[in-house]
C-alpha cells in the first residue's frame, strides 16, 4: 500500500467545537479521520465461526502482534495522506509522523464488527462499489418506498448516498414519496419559500 491508495474520506476536529479547548491544551488539537479498509486486510484475524461465540470482530485486544503490527501500518498510511491534504488546505504544525502525536486509536473492521455487532465490520450503510449506482440497482432497490410492505417507508443515507448529505437527500426523497410528489425538489423549494416568508415576519 501506499499513501494515495488510501484517502480520507472524513476529517474532522472535535476540539474545535470546545471553546475551552485552546485555554486548557494551548497548540494542541485532536482529529477524527475516517477512510475505507476493505473486510478481507483484516479477514485473517477474524473470528472463525462457530468458534468462541458469536461475535464478528472478536474481543478486543485478542487477536495477536501481527494484527497490531498491521494497524499500526495502516494508521501510518492514512496519517502520511491526511498530512498532505491538511498542508494542501493550508494547516501547518502538522506532527512529521505517528511518532510525534500524543495519542492516536485506530479502528478496524474488526473492531466495528465487534462493537457494531456487523457484518464484515460495516458501520456506514450499504456498500458504496459501481453497483450500488447502476440503474437496476439504484431505482430497483434504494428507494424510499417498499413495496412489499405497504405502509413502510426508508429514510437515510441507504436510500441515497453515505455521509450527512446522502442521509438528508434520503429525507428529502423519502418525504416527497410520502407526499406523492413526482420532483423531490419541488419539497425543497417549498420550504425554502415558507422559511424566507417566516422570516420576514419575524
Amino acid at each position: 500500500l501506499k499513501p494515495n491508495d488510501i484517502g480520507p474520506r472524513f476529517i474532522g476536529s472535535p476540539s474545535n467545537k470546545d471553546s475551552t479547548w485552546n485555554k486548557n491544551y494551548p497548540r494542541k488539537t485532536t482529529l477524527e479521520i475516517f477512510t475505507a479498509a476493505p473486510w478481507h486486510w483484516f479477514q485473517e484475524f477474524a473470528p472463525v465461526p462457530g468458534e468462541g461465540g458469536s461475535d464478528p470482530g472478536g474481543k478486543p485486544h485478542s487477536h495477536g502482534a501481527k494484527y497490531n503490527e498491521s494497524k499500526d501500518k495502516l494508521a501510518s498510511i492514512v496519517w502520511e495522506r491526511t498530512r498532505d491534504v491538511l498542508s494542501q488546505g493550508g494547516a501547518v504544525n502538522l506532527p512529521t509522523t505517528l511518532d510525534k502525536v500524543g495519542h492516536y486509536e485506530v479502528g478496524t473492521p474488526l473492531t466495528f464488527g465487534h462493537y457494531y455487532w456487523s457484518k464484515q465490520g460495516a458501520f456506514y450503510g450499504l456498500d458504496h462499489d459501481l453497483t450500488r449506482f447502476e440503474p437496476r440497482t439504484f431505482y430497483e432497490r434504494l428507494r424510499p418506498e417498499v413495496p412489499e410492505v405497504p405502509g413502510l417507508f426508508l429514510s437515510g443515507q441507504d436510500v441515497a448516498c453515505c455521509g450527512l448529505v446522502g442521509a438528508m437527500l434520503g429525507g428529502v426523497l423519502c418525504a416527497s414519496k410520502i407526499l406523492g410528489l413526482v420532483d423531490p425538489l419541488q419539497l425543497i423549494r417549498t420550504v425554502t419559500k415558507n422559511r424566507r416568508e417566516a422570516s420576514t415576519y419575524d
